[in-house]
């Protein structure tokens, strides 16, 4: 069993830092963003599922922007 609260947390850039664990065959990720930070757009071999837990961001896929708020998914292909 994991939580969120009690794993460390890794400073991925400026305005984004993250924790996670990993099975065989899946990997979970909790990204923790700050307003204002800068979007890098990147890509991945595998689909994504993003959830938004609080708050609002804007989700880039492609060329398309989703206004996410608490309890939006999206499936990344």
């Amino acid at each position: 069993m994991y939580n969120w609260n009690t794993l460390k947390r890794e400073v991925v850039r400026k305005g984004v830092s993250r924790v996670g664990f990993r099975g065989e065959n899946v990997t979970m990720v909790m990204n923790f963003a700050e307003p204002g930070l800068e979007v890098r757009p990147h890509s991945h071999t595998f689909e994504q599922i993003a959830i938004c837990v609080s708050g609002r961001m804007n989700y880039h896929v492609g060329g398309e922007v989703f206004e996410m708020t608490a309890g939006c998914m999206l499936r990344v292909p």
